[in-house]
């Protein structure tokens, strides 16, 4: 999260009106607090707490692009959650995470401890609407295609149930 945090600062600089939410809670919040604090832009960056689901969606209809910063990740549902909304995303190449972000086609997956990639394509989605409009678009479809409950389900079944 310290590297969204550092790279917001140089989004900021390219694009003023910008606000970064942050979502959840954990022993790292008042590290990031404080890390903020020495920012010009520390006004801008809101951490939001711990959250209900039906908050969370809430929070993801009101944004524009998704990011995940993470250095460790299994199956990350934070992105899939975003990718059905039909958010665009930037997430770290970690874990999972390329079993869900095609990199250019449903999100852009950066190298994690890289601010600069991050910034870069968090920027190019700010800037292209219509980029925006097709990752999410890619994503929503990916992940109602191979993440939806019902889905996974009947998979579920076929595999206990069909002979070998």
């Amino acid at each position: 999260m310290q590297d969204l945090i550092s790279a917001f600062t140089k989004i900021k600089e390219a694009i003023p009106n910008v606000k970064l939410l942050i979502v959840g809670d954990g022993s790292y919040k008042h590290d990031l607090e404080t890390l903020t604090l020495g920012s010009n832009y520390n006004k801008d960056i809101k951490f939001l707490g711990q959250k209900k689901q039906d908050q969370v969606i809430e929070i993801l209809s009101v944004t524009d692009v998704f990011v995940n910063p993470s250095y460790s990740e299994g199956l990350p549902t934070s992105v899939l959650e975003a990718g059905a909304t039909g958010l665009a995303i930037v997430a770290t190449d970690v874990g999972g995470t390329n079993e869900i972000i095609e990199d250019g086609n449903t999100g852009f997956l950066v190298p994690p401890h890289d601010a600069e990639a991050s910034k870069e394509k968090i920027c190019q989605l700010i800037k292209n609407k219509q980029l925006r409009e097709d990752f999410g678009r890619n994503i929503h479809k990916f992940v109602k295609g191979n993440f939806d409950w019902d889905k996974v389900t009947d998979r579920w079944i076929r595999e206990i149930i069909s002979p070998r």
